[in-house]
């Protein structure tokens, strides 16, 4: 027999959607310089084999051809840190590719984003993806693991294949170059979330499953 209980995200901490002038968002763009009117296209990863950041560094290559005001922020650390930033190096425009590195504020960077992208190549039922939803953000994410459970693309995000910096792009600038698309799909998002992955929700299936549990060991 087999339960599955989601996980559940932090509906308070991950609030959304952002206001174009909530003081997070300055704050966030202030410190790295990035102009206000700017797209910014952000992720929260670990920089590791299965995060797939060179799909993502060939992404961003693309929108930047097509969109030159594009900002990315990429928020994480692990042992690929150092050769992402390096390769990023070869990339027109790179001063626009911002590597963070570790940082405990992730709240208040996802403030400042304007589109969620998630690259991975392998994955489970990330988390992550739960709070940029909960914060109202049009996501762009690769269609593996758990994630189509969680995004039926073109309703609650933008799924693509594994693998793929093209097709990456392309799901990037579709939203970039149409925002009432992108407000349907992260109000749909932050709905889903709310409606069926909240914190609350998933203590009360656990409880619910622990009792059945009980109950079944005292034979009721």
């Amino acid at each position: 027999k087999v339960l599955t209980i989601y996980n559940g995200v932090h509906l308070d901490r991950f609030s959304g959607p952002a206001d174009p002038s909530d003081p997070k968002r300055r704050e966030v763009r202030r410190e790295w310089k990035i102009p206000e009117e700017a797209p910014l296209i952000g992720t929260v990863a670990n920089f590791s084999d299965v995060k797939g950041y060179p799909y993502l560094l060939e992404a961003a290559r693309r929108i930047l051809r097509r969109k030159p005001s594009a900002w990315f922020l990429l928020v994480g650390g692990g042992p690929l840190f150092e050769a992402m930033k390096e390769n990023a190096k070869a990339i027109p425009g790179r001063e626009q590719i911002i590597f963070s590195g570790f940082r405990s504020d992730v709240p208040r960077l996802m403030a400042a984003m304007d589109v969620f992208v998630f690259a991975s190549v392998l994955e489970g039922f990330p988390n992550v993806l739960l709070e940029a939803m909960a914060m109202g953000k049009a996501v762009v994410a690769t269609e593996t693991g758990g994630i189509p459970e969680l995004i039926s693309s073109g309703d609650e995000g933008i799924l693509v294949p594994p693998g793929n910096g093209e097709r990456l792009a392309e799901g990037v600038l579709s939203v970039l170059e149409n925002a009432e698309m992108g407000r349907r799909i992260g109000l749909n998002a932050r709905e889903k979330v709310t409606r069926e992955f909240s914190f609350e929700r998933m203590l009360d299936e656990y409880e619910r499953f622990y009792l059945s549990l009980t109950e079944a060991k005292n034979g009721r």
